[in-house]
């Protein structure tokens, strides 16, 4: 029973395991921006050993990038720290790709060359 119990909780830890995500994907690397509204914007920075931060602007203030983190991958989710909340773990819809054409999603304009990605259905462009 003892090795039953102990091998379950091992396929339960390493079936939970998340990846920095610059070691599988390096395209990641970037700094990442969303616009909600011409003012209001999220960005993500994603360096090359995977840590990065978070700054939202609510339209008169920047906040947030006070705690550095890794950024983790797990079964397509996006996820700040080890320990992420709602706001910091992210689905991927679309893997950083470049762009053929240039188009506009809502406020966030892509150009023809530029790399972006889609997280939660948001479009994010490469370069702040």
């Amino acid at each position: 029973m003892k090795n039953y119990l102990l091998f379950l909780c091992l396929i339960t830890l390493f079936s939970c395991k998340k990846e920095p995500i610059t070691e599988i994907y390096p395209e990641f690397i970037g700094t990442w921006v969303h616009y909600e509204t011409l003012e209001k914007f999220k960005y993500l920075t994603i360096k090359s050993d995977s840590k990065g931060d978070i700054f939202y602007s609510n339209g008169w203030k920047v906040y947030g990038g006070t705690q550095t983190r890794k950024w983790l991958i797990k079964k397509d989710n996006l996820h700040f720290g080890w320990t992420s909340t709602g706001s910091e773990k992210f689905a991927i819809t679309t893997y950083p790709t470049i762009a053929i054409d240039s188009f506009i999603v809502g406020f966030d304009t892509i150009n023809a060359g530029q790399k972006y990605l889609e997280l939660d259905g948001d479009i994010y462009a490469d370069g702040f």
